[in-house]
């Protein structure tokens, strides 16, 4: 199941906060405001999303180019790239570079940040799945 943390969980007491154990990874902020003391957890995991799994960006592209109506070729075309590196990104079997990334964003006007932060979840996760498959193994 996929989990999601909050960095802004709702401000306890000083006692209530040190004494939950949910709020470990917490740190507690004091302000003053218009002469009052006001305590504020703020957690350090600062919205962390954990999902599952991570779709691979070629799987994004791929829908991206079904919903334009438009084909690897042309889109190969356009971007000056062979089709072949199209497809095998396509494919699982080509990362998205950042010169890959600008020309996605001049053809699909989709950020190249939207399409470096895909490729990077998704190596990321990749590894962690392998971690965990080590891990098993060696257990």
């Amino acid at each position: 199941m996929a989990r999601y943390r909050s960095s802004l969980p709702e401000p306890k007491k000083r006692s209530q906060a040190n004494d939950n154990p949910s709020h470990k990874n917490c740190i507690i902020c004091y302000t003053n405001i218009n002469k009052y003391l006001r305590i504020i957890i703020v957690s350090k995991l600062q919205n962390e999303y954990e999902p599952d799994s991570v779709s691979a960006p070629g799987e994004t592209l791929l829908e991206t180019l079904e919903t334009l109506g438009m084909s690897q070729e042309e889109l190969a075309t356009r971007m000056g790239r062979p089709v072949k590196t199209i497809n095998e990104i396509i494919q699982k079997r080509a990362a998205i570079t950042a010169e890959t990334a600008l020309q996605l964003e001049q053809v699909l006007h989709i950020p190249a940040s939207f399409w470096l932060k895909r490729e990077q979840n998704y190596r990321e996760s990749l590894a962690r799945l392998s971690q965990e498959q080590q891990r098993k193994n060696s257990a």
